[in-house]
């Protein structure tokens, strides 16, 4: 039994620090511009009303403060610092994908490379819809 623990172990170490690996670093600012589809308005958009379809552009940044593991913590805001909006996320073990929960939607996050990732969100509550997809690159 002795001899099978020492036979295992450094393969269970060399397997623990491979996934450690996989496991990018986000801390940093990220900025892309998103073109979205808005009904109504909201915190990161124009007032309208529910009627009111329109394709908005707009640039948005995305800083993660703080990374433990595999687990985010940050905010979100547009160009013009109209609303700051808090989130949560976390990195999916492969380490290609994340998911990150703002105060009323979600983003579902593509990791491209060191400095590049593909973000798409969603929301719908009783005052708008939005859905929407963007590229952002992490500033030096």
């Amino acid at each position: 039994m002795n001899k099978l623990m020492w036979a295992v172990l450094p393969l269970t170490l060399a397997t623990a620090t491979f996934a450690d690996e996989k496991i990018p670093n986000l801390v940093g600012t990220w900025e892309g511009e998103a073109t979205s589809v808005v009904m109504g308005g909201g915190r990161h958009h124009e007032p309208g009303n529910m009627t009111d379809i329109r394709f908005v552009t707009k640039k948005f940044i995305y800083v993660i403060e703080r990374q433990e593991g595999r687990n985010l913590v940050g905010y979100i805001t547009n160009e013009g610092n109209q609303f700051r909006e808090v989130f949560i996320g976390s990195i999916h073990p492969d380490g290609t994908k994340a998911i990150i929960q703002d105060e009323d939607g979600k983003n579902q996050i593509d990791l491209v490379g060191e400095n590049e990732m593909v973000s798409c969100y969603s929301h719908s509550n009783a005052e708008s819809r939005v859905s929407s997809c963007l590229t952002l690159f992490r500033k030096p």
